[in-house]
């Protein structure tokens, strides 16, 4: 690899190019049947069960603010791995690695050949997924009884 360069995973959400370091990506999965989290944001599409490790499933398009990525069993889901947590991102496809030249600093955009390639950092999208996840809920006799919308986060 030539100086100054750096590998990321590409991939779409819709016909946008993006990159994530590679070093953040831990493997690349199609869509598995999902655990819904009741009044949980849209862009929060649930759990799924990786091996027994819980997986928050998030829809990456509508996070930032797209129409969201039209969901089938093929759809890809990137899991992403910060300081010991994981999530998945829902995309459009999967493109390529590739080595990138390095953006300048406090830059978040990089090309490849002529097309330009957003980058995104996933830590903020770990942190605030597992902040939604882990926030404080009522009372814990509230989750006992099942009629309660309290029982619910």
């Amino acid at each position: 690899m030539r100086e100054g360069r750096s590998l990321y995973l590409l991939f779409r959400l819709g016909e946008p190019l993006y990159g994530l370091a590679i070093e953040h990506v831990v493997e690349v999965l199609r869509m598995a049947a999902l655990l819904s989290l009741p009044h949980a944001p849209a862009w929060l599409l649930g759990c799924l069960n990786l091996r027994g490790q819980v997986l928050p499933v998030l829809d990456l398009a509508r996070r930032l603010g797209l129409p969201g990525v039209p969901i089938h069993l093929d759809t890809p889901v990137i899991v992403v791995g910060v300081e010991g947590r994981s999530v998945g991102l829902v995309v459009t496809s999967v493109c390529d690695v590739a080595a990138l030249p390095e953006p300048e600093e406090g830059r978040w955009v990089t090309h490849q050949d002529e097309q330009l390639v957003l980058l995104l950092d996933p830590a903020p999208l770990v942190a605030e997924s597992y902040a939604w996840l882990e926030r404080p809920r009522a009372g814990a006799a509230s989750w006992a009884d099942p009629h309660s919308r309290a029982a619910f986060p």
